[in-house]
């Protein structure tokens, strides 16, 4: 039986549209542009919360989000699991899964005491929103600091937020000399109907 698991994915917000028809509120985040995080290196203490958040657990993610990873090298001290069609299964630190089903089977087939992530790419987000057990969000919201540093898009994470209930949420973080932008996390829990 596959266990519950989290999404963890950093995002800026760009747009939430409703449909009074369906009773949906689509909220749709900027996560990636060619491959990269906008951000990338410029949020030091969000990088640090997604270490401190996964470090002991199991990491799912697509092979673009795996081969965006520093040199291409799997994440220290956690279990990673790649769903990829044409990626080696001889990857030293990462086991390959050819489908999202697999890697979550995978997930517990050693310890059913790891914590499961999905940290993306959008394609592997979308299923994941689609899996029953998916129970939570860990949502970092990043925060140009002004009109001139908006940032560009091709890859999303939207979800619909009236499935979802806020638990928590940080207070804007300072932007220094590291950290050039502000954002927040959010822990967003599936609401069970």
């Amino acid at each position: 039986m596959t266990k519950q698991f989290t999404i963890i994915v950093a995002g800026s917000l760009v747009s939430k549209d409703s449909d009074l028809n369906s009773g949906s509120s689509i909220t749709k985040y900027g996560i990636g542009y060619k491959n990269t995080i906008p951000w990338m290196g410029k949020l030091p203490n969000d990088m640090k919360h997604f270490r401190e958040v996964t470090t002991g657990g199991v990491v799912i993610m697509g092979r673009k989000t795996y081969q965006s990873l520093p040199g291409c090298k799997p994440l220290p001290n956690r279990k990673n699991i790649v769903i990829s069609t044409t990626l080696a299964n001889n990857i030293k630190g990462i086991t390959v899964c050819t489908s999202f089903e697999d890697a979550l089977k995978e997930a517990t087939n050693d310890d059913d005491n790891l914590k499961i992530f999905i940290i993306g790419g959008q394609q592997i987000y979308n299923e994941a929103l689609q899996n029953p057990n998916c129970n939570k969000i860990i949502l970092t919201q990043v925060y140009p600091t002004n009109l001139e540093s908006q940032f560009n898009f091709d890859t999303w994470f939207n979800f619909d937020y009236k499935n979802w209930k806020t638990i928590t949420q940080s207070h804007p973080s300072i932007i220094d000399n590291k950290n050039i932008f502000s954002f927040e996390i959010h822990v967003l829990e599936k609401i069970q109907v």
